[in-house]
Formats: structure tokens, sequence, C-alpha cells
């Protein structure tokens, strides 16, 4: 049975503009700036509802886990999880796409308790709820403009993937070409191929983090760029992703060479957060 995301978005909406109701009547006359959807949780195969937090007037800016009023879930947001953690094992749909299905829904919660709580007067004017996550998800949250203000650094990242995923991939070849990208050698532990064919049923999750991390965060390539076998490691052990990501650095990254540009540009839309980062650091790596 499919699950009614738009049903799902509205949910979110609710549980945040009752979560700053909440908030109003325990600090009367408190108009709040902002709230933050926090602690989501996707990791094991298993959707819980996040947390939802309400920033008094000096409260750390973005720093939810600090703030005083905290809305855990609630009874109805435990069942929507377990409603999703079971449509995700029916067979109905995979993983990833119940993943951006939830994403989508909290975003677009997200938004709409925004414009309904700005329009009820309860909060200040600026006010605006935020899921807290990678960059993709905060950005779903905001106008770009509000982005700008509210996560500087978040809307600079996003620009440089922009530009980068806008390179037409053959001219793109000609630029990576053209500053002399080499490819690196056979010297990495596990290459992209080999991690395709390798049997990860019997290792335990370090060990294979480790066997990721060689051909997705060593200092060389080996092999060309491919996606898919990470996809596949993704979706058999979802609770690696968080600990890839945390490893994550553009400071450490092969380059890229031309042959390897459609993979990284495509990869941009990937509905894996780690991989459309990587591709792009990869990209910009390549001095694009």
């Amino acid at each position: 049975m499919a699950v009614d995301w738009t049903r799902f978005a509205e949910f979110v909406r609710d549980e945040i503009v009752d979560a700053v109701e909440n908030f109003v009547a325990d600090e009367p006359g408190c108009r709040p700036q902002r709230a933050a959807i926090h602690d989501l949780h996707t990791d094991g195969l298993v959707i819980l509802f996040p947390t939802i937090a309400v920033a008094k007037p000096g409260e750390d800016v973005w720093s939810p886990d600090e703030w005083a009023s905290q809305r855990d879930s609630t009874r109805k947001a435990d069942r929507w999880a377990a409603r999703l953690t079971a449509h995700a094992g029916s067979g109905w749909a995979g993983w990833p796409d119940v993943i951006h299905g939830f994403r989508e829904g909290i975003a677009s919660g997200c938004r709409a308790a925004s414009a309904e709580l700005i329009e009820s007067d309860l909060v200040a004017e600026e006010f605006v709820a935020v899921a807290l996550g990678d960059d993709e998800l905060v950005a779903a949250c905001l106008t770009p403009a509000r982005l700008d203000r509210e996560f500087p650094a978040v809307a600079a990242r996003r620009h440089g993937s922009t530009r980068i995923g806008a390179i037409e991939p053959a001219r793109g070849g000609r630029v990576v070409a053209q500053q002399d990208v080499t490819v690196g050698v056979d010297t990495e532990p596990v290459s992209f191929s080999m991690l395709d064919s390798i049997d990860l049923a019997s290792f335990t999750d370090s060990e294979a983090l480790a066997a990721i991390a060689g051909p997705y965060l060593g200092t060389r390539k080996n092999g060309r760029l491919t996606y898919q076998p990470l996809e596949r490691i993704l979706f058999e052990r979802p609770r690696l992703h968080d600990r890839l990501m945390s490893r994550l650095t553009p400071a450490e990254m092969y380059p890229i060479d031309a042959d390897d540009l459609p993979v990284a540009v495509a990869a941009l839309s990937s509905g894996w957060p780690f991989i459309r980062r990587h591709a792009a650091i990869v990209l910009l790596s390549a001095h694009l």
C-alpha cells in the first residue's frame, strides 16, 4: 500500500505548529524566531520521528540540542514512523525511495509550518522552521535568500555544486583534460570493481566500512569511478551512511579524469547524501 506523502507532510506541519503553540502558551509574550527538527533517524532500516525544538530569543542560533524547549516524538508520530519503516520493508518501495519521501515530507512540513505560524502572528516575522541534517535537507526548508542568511556555508557549497551540475559533460571533459587531471595508480587495497565483487555478508560494520573507505575516501583513485557498488552496500547496510559521511572531507580527495565526469555529474542527483557530496567534492577537485 502506497504512502500518502502529502498527508505525511501535513502531519509534520501540524506537529511543528502544535509544538510552537505549546511553547507560546508556556512563555506568554514570547514570540519565537526559530524552530528546528533534529535527531532524524533513518539508520538500520528503521525510521524514528525526530525531535522538534523551539528557540527562545537569545538562545544559540541553530543549536537545537541546547534549546530549552524540546518536543519528543508523539504517539501519532511514532505510528507514522512505524508505518514508513514497514512500508520500506514491504517490497512496495525500496529503502532509498522511502527515505527520499520522508525527507521531502519533513522539508515540506517545515515550509508549510513557517508560513502558517507567521500568518497566525504567534511568532516573529522572521520565524522559520528548519530540519537540520545534510545541506540538501536544510536548503529544502528555505528560500535561497533565507538560506544565504541563516546558513551561508551551506549556501556557498550548494552554489558550487549547482555550477558544476550545469556544465555539459562533453564540455566539462575538455575542461578537465585542459587541467591535466591525472588518474591514480593501482595502489589502493580495493578498487571499485573489486568492491562490487566482494560479498560483505560476513563482514562486521567496521570491516565493511574499511573496505568502502579505500576506493571512496582514499587519496588515489583506483579504476573508473562508479557509485553502483556503494549504492548496493548502502541499500544493504544504510547504517553505514552516516559513518561514511562523517569521514568525508574535501581536504583529502583524489582528482578525477575526463572519463569519470558523466558519472560524477549524474551522481549529484543520487538519493544518498554521501554520494551527492562525494561527487561534488571530486568534481571540485578537478578545478572546474
